[in-house]
């Protein structure tokens, strides 16, 4: 196989509220754990409060340099890095790490 296996390396994981067209709410709500992040995400209608969705999802965060090692315990070689793009002010786009099978 000449695949890629892309990672990305996101920035901070934090909490935010963004109103969205059709009265809706979107909320992101973050805790830490022993091995990473929690994130729920909740949408929810402005004009009456209604759940529409709740979803919590757990994030394991390895630091890049046990990520890189465990790739190349896993016959894996990283071939590049890309991203790391300004967006908007103090947000960057997320780095992915390029990796191929040896």
């Amino acid at each position: 196989m000449n695949g890629l296996l892309v990672l990305s390396a996101q920035g901070m994981h934090i909490d935010k509220i963004d109103k969205l067209p059709g009265d809706i709410i979107h909320q992101v709500k973050v805790s830490k754990t022993d091995t990473g992040v929690k994130k729920q995400y909740i949408w929810i209608r402005e004009n009456n409060g209604e759940i529409i969705s709740n979803t919590t999802v757990d994030f394991l965060i390895l630091d890049s340099n046990k990520t890189k090692h465990l790739m190349e315990e896993s016959g894996f070689e990283q071939i590049g890095i890309e991203g790391n793009k300004k967006l908007i002010k103090n947000f960057l786009l997320s780095k992915f790490h390029v990796y191929q099978k040896r």
